[in-house]
Order: C-alpha cells, then sequence, then structure tokens
C-alpha cells in the first residue's frame, strides 16, 4: 500500500536511494553542498557588484536588498526549472521529493523561504553569542580581585570606595570596592 509521497505504510520511500543501503549516492554530500553554497553566494555577489557599476554607484545605496531579491529569484526560478541552483548543477547536486521528482514552483518557494529563515535563526545564534561589553563577571571579578590586594599594600588608609569599570552604553556600574570596615 501506497501514500500519495511514494512511500509505502513504514515511511520507507520508493523514489529515493536509501543512504544505509546505496551510500554511493551519498558519498561527499557535505563537502559539495558547501562548494555549491560558496558558489551562489559569490555568483549573486558578483551579480550585485554589476548592478552597482551599471547604476553608475547609485545602486550602492539598495544593493543589499537588490541582492536579497535576486538570491530569491535565482533560487527559486533554477530549483522549480531543474531542482537545483548554479552552484548545485557545478557540484552536481540536485534536490528532490520524497518520491523522486523534482520540485516544482510551489516546493521551490516554500524550500528558499525555509532556507532563508533557517539563516536568520543562525544569524540570531551567533549574534547572541557576542557579548556588549568587554567585562563579563569572571573579568570583573578576577580585576576586583586583584585591584583590592594592591589597595592594601599601596593605600591602605583611604576611605573613599573606588570604581572599577563602568558602561556608559547602559549607564551601569559594574564594580565597585568599598574600603574595609565601611
Amino acid at each position: 500500500m501506497s501514500d500519495s509521497f511514494g512511500g509505502d505504510w513504514l515511511g520507507r520511500v520508493g523514489g529515493l536511494p536509501d543512504p544505509e543501503t546505496d551510500p554511493q549516492f551519498y558519498d561527499g554530500v557535505p563537502a559539495r553542498r558547501l562548494f555549491a553554497a560558496v558558489i551562489d553566494v559569490v555568483s549573486i555577489w558578483l551579480l550585485g557588484a554589476l548592478f552597482v557599476v551599471l547604476t553608475l554607484g547609485l545602486g550602492l545605496f539598495v544593493v543589499g536588498g537588490f541582492v536579497l531579491l535576486a538570491d530569491f529569484v535565482h533560487r527559486v526560478l533554477l530549483i522549480s526549472s531543474g531542482s537545483a541552483t548554479f552552484g548545485m548543477r557545478l557540484m552536481r547536486i540536485e534536490l528532490r521529493r520524497r518520491d523522486g521528482r523534482r520540485f516544482d514552483m510551489s516546493h521551490a518557494i516554500g524550500h528558499t523561504l525555509l532556507f532563508y529563515l533557517a539563516g536568520l535563526f543562525v544569524i540570531a545564534q551567533i549574534v547572541s553569542l557576542l557579548t556588549t561589553s568587554q567585562w563579563s563577571s569572571n573579568s570583573v571579578t578576577s580585576y576586583a580581585k586583584m585591584f583590592q590586594e594592591s589597595l592594601q599594600v599601596h593605600a591602605s588608609n583611604d576611605r573613599e570606595p573606588y570604581i572599577l569599570k563602568y558602561d556608559l552604553d547602559s549607564v551601569l556600574v559594574l564594580a565597585m570596592l568599598r574600603p574595609r570596615g565601611r
């Protein structure tokens, strides 16, 4: 008994080679996907540079939007016509549906939108790793310990607090030392 995707009720798909029984179809795919992506990105950015040159530099103000639009159109048209972008065709990679058929226009649009959505999550994760301040809690703590030890030696009679570091962007005092006994 077969479903509409070409597979049987256990989920086995008849149109695509099985990675476990036919691994030769999947040899070197990750590296080829990386090279295909690099080829696609370079070709789209070269198209963007050509756009800027042809508009005598005026396109520089909108080149980002042009590149996004050109990339979207490039992906959708090439994937819907041949199930592969230019870079994927050079690297001999094709996108296929579960039943083994090539992508049509609706699958190409869906794939491209999901590709962009996945890219947004990757960018958001990378940005979340960047700190807004050069100081972390560990560096402030270690600096405060070192500063306190040097105060005990050099300024043991001072009674005023010392501010170690402040962040003017958020008007936040990150560390303040009080002399002992205050």
